[in-house]
């Protein structure tokens, strides 16, 4: 790092604060200096233009038709999208030839998506050539079909959805359909006489929520022809306002925050919320996400969405539009199957959010011979012998975890047993949510808040360690301990001691020998003890019997090893971990206890509150201490209420340095 900063740069210290992984409340103070940009733009450098050269190179440019094909002599939406090497958004202008005259120039709109209206003609070349960012390459429309039929949404309001079904010449009366459907789940069904346009009206009241509503064309036959993604009822969420009682405060000095929270009518609901705030130094733009966007929008849809919860923040106003274009390039399908087809996968209504574990029992033996026959699952805890529980098992071999037996175990595990008879060697699957999050942990890419930053470290001056003679003071110390794992759990280590009992057939003979050929019986070995066994090849006579030194073998003894997997396995049982106990935030009381001003207070995340309800009038009040980093912090709020509907609200305040008076005035 240089000695002197660039022109327009500035030095902002960070601290931030981390918690020791043990069960001690020590604290651990990190500092670091970063280089931040201030407001002056400095002269950009080589550098600076290679990428954003970099950042505009065009990877991929994708068209996709409304509805799934282009038809000849059929106006339709031609939606488009580009990306670079990264993923990341690209914006383009192009320009659509007919061989070489030039028919429309399009741009686009948001985040490298737009579209434009183009009726195709037969025996045309249609090409497209990009004038922004410059690129070489032209790139071909799809596949033009001489003759089909295409589904346009052509209007919409807050009551309707306005679809128009064309057909190309010769004109033909046909019977169509329109299914409109949501997660699976069919709300509508509309027919009508196709002969050259037909319009049709989706009432919006048919649909209960707000998400993505596919709406599939079929003819006469029910094979569908086209489909086109909409996104319907948006303002059918909770509606979260937050008042806070300053713009501004001082460090240390507590701030009210108070929530009210109505329905799409404006009536006030009771909410399930979950509360944090944090600095805004770890507010990421690229993985914007809250809950709104992740159920309705992210789960859905394939692939990485950029800025995500900007098509839910009714700030832009161009939200509408811009989820329309996402829905018609990132949500566009053509499709291959047919309706009996789906008879294979019934549609089946799957909560958004759902706090249990699915589980399946299948017997592995004498299959036909236990067909009809009721199973049940044991549930227990072994130091909880009282609250055991059986689970019902139905008729398609499947179990529930609900959240009370999480909640009745909390703090330790689950184990289950079948009770079917071992004759058809029963055997438990568990779909445990747990596993699959720690293995995607593993490869998660992690987002510094201020990435591609120069960072230099420096001694802290807090440290209680302090230079002297004779001393050298390490940088990082490692303590580690001998010895063999034992198993955390006591179940565990039942089971293990049992196993080893069962498994092992050693013994020590009268005479004092492991395995002594001539006593045949004995008492059970000692774990870790020094013993001699006798290795001869010739069998030996009664007591007393002699033998040579190398007839004979000094050993340390120990009993075989097995793992938690393999003493599961032997006992036919399943675990998964039950709810955590809780734990609470840590937040100080200023007003009781003022503290040490000497000591600082580095907390980067003020509040963390994940079970806040709010009253019958919708409201809740929160009180916290501002910390002593004076920076902005941003508030997150989100949670869902009793009928399912979801809200999320951001908001931001400004923490300064607190004026200390001065005591000699």
């Amino acid at each position: 790092m240089q000695d002197t900063l660039p022109e327009g740069y500035y030095l902002l210290a960070v601290f931030t604060q981390h918690s020791l992984l043990n069960d001690s409340s020590e604290l651990k103070a990190v500092r670091r200096i970063e280089i931040r940009k201030d407001m002056k733009p400095r002269p950009s450098t080589p550098a600076d233009n290679a990428k954003k050269s970099s950042e505009k190179q065009l990877a991929q440019f994708n068209i996709f038709p409304e509805g799934g094909n282009l038809v000849s002599g059929l106006p339709c939406n031609l939606a488009f999208k580009a990306v670079n090497k990264d993923g990341m958004p690209v914006d383009v202008h192009g320009t659509l030839f007919d061989d070489t005259i030039p028919i429309t120039r399009f741009k686009s709109s948001h985040a490298g998506m737009g579209a434009f209206l183009f009726t195709p003609l037969p025996d045309k070349k249609y090409r497209i050539r990009l004038s922004e960012p410059a690129n070489d390459t032209t790139f071909r429309l799809p596949e033009i079909y001489p003759q089909g039929i295409s589904l346009q949404l052509s209007s919409r309001n807050k009551d309707f959805l306005e679809f128009i079904v064309s057909q190309s010449t010769p004109f033909t009366k046909r019977k169509v359909y329109l299914r409109g459907q949501i997660r699976g789940v069919v709300y509508c069904i509309a027919s009508g006489t196709l002969n050259k346009d037909l319009t049709i009206k989706i009432p919006l009241k048919e649909f209960p929520d707000q998400g993505i509503a596919e709406f599939t064309l079929f003819n006469d036959s029910l094979m569908p022809i086209a489909e086109r993604l909409v996104y319907i009822n948006p303002e059918r969420k909770l509606n979260i306002e937050t008042k806070l009682n300053k713009e501004h405060y001082e460090t240390r000095e507590k701030v009210l925050l108070s929530i009210k929270v109505t329905d799409q009518s404006g009536q006030p609901v009771v909410a399930n919320l979950g509360v944090n705030v944090y600095d805004k130094l770890y507010q990421s733009p690229v993985e914007s996400q809250n809950i709104l966007s992740h159920c309705y929008l992210s789960s859905q849809l394939k692939g990485k969405i950029y800025d995500p919860a900007y098509y839910f923040d009714n700030k832009n106003k161009d939200c509408e539009e811009a989820l329309d274009l996402l829905l018609l390039t990132q949500g566009w399908r053509r499709y291959v199957w047919s309706e009996p087809a789906l008879k294979e996968f019934p549609n089946i209504r799957q909560p958004i959010i759902f706090d249990g574990i699915k589980g399946i029992v299948k017997v592995v033996k004498k299959q036909k011979a236990a067909q009809g026959i009721q199973q049940f699952i044991m549930a227990f805890n072994p130091d909880k012998k009282e609250t055991n529980n059986l689970i019902e098992v139905d008729s398609t071999d499947k179990f529930t975890v609900t959240p009370q037996h999480f909640k009745l175990w909390q703090g330790s595990y689950i184990y289950f047993k079948p009770m079917t008879s071992e004759e058809f060697r029963p055997r438990i699957s568990i779909s445990d949510p747990f596993r699959i999050i720690n293995e995607k942990t593993k490869y998660k890419e992690i987002n510094y808040p201020l990435p591609k930053l120069i960072v230099k470290n420096v001694e802290d001056p807090f440290s209680p360690v302090v230079d002297g003679h004779n001393s050298i003071k390490l940088a990082e110390v490692t303590v580690k301990g001998r010895g063999v794992a034992t198993f955390r759990d006591k179940y565990i280590g039942h089971l293990d001691s049992l196993a080893k009992l069962d498994m092992c057939f050693d013994y020590v003979g009268k005479c004092g020998l492991l395995n002594c050929p001539v006593c045949k019986d004995g008492t059970k070995p000692i774990e870790g003890k020094r013993y001699f066994k006798w290795i001869g090849n010739r069998y030996p006579g009664p007591h007393p019997f002699a033998y040579k030194n190398e007839e004979e073998e000094d050993l340390v003894y120990h009993y075989p090893n097995f793992t938690e997997e393999e003493l599961l396995k032997m006992n036919n049982l399943s675990r998964i971990k039950a709810y955590y106990s809780k734990r609470e935030f840590y937040q100080p009381n200023y007003d009781k206890d003022p503290g040490d001003i000497q000591i600082p207070d580095f907390r980067n995340t003020l509040l963390w509150q994940p079970n806040v309800i709010t009253d019958q009038k919708g409201e809740a009040t929160l009180e916290f201490f501002c910390s002593d980093i004076n920076t902005g912090f941003t508030g997150k709020i989100e949670g869902v209420n009793g009928d399912g509907l979801l809200g999320s609200k951001d908001f931001d305040f400004f923490v300064v340095k607190r004026k200390i008076a001065n005591p000699l005035k």
